[in-house]
């Protein structure tokens, strides 16, 4: 017996929420948006993050980890408008 249609899988990635980090990336403090661009778009460690822009590597670990919840909150008030 044939096997049913199967639905086809929902794509991995979603180029409107995309555009909606770029967004949110954008209106970030420069030292937020330097800090994620560093880390996590050029795939700096902290470490090496931290001594491009001049800062400890415990200031990158934090500016990180504030810039990440700041997009996070952004694009959850953005999915309940």
């Amino acid at each position: 017996e044939p096997e049913p249609a199967q639905e086809p899988a929902a794509p991995a990635f979603d180029p409107s929420q995309r555009l909606d980090s770029a967004r949110l990336l954008a209106g970030l403090e420069p030292a937020y948006r330097e800090a994620l661009v560093l880390t996590k778009l050029e795939g700096y460690s902290l470490e090496e993050a931290a001594a491009r822009a001049g800062v400890s590597a415990s200031a990158m670990k934090t500016r990180v980890h504030r810039a990440v919840r700041m997009v996070q909150q952004g694009l959850r008030e953005e999915e309940l408008s």
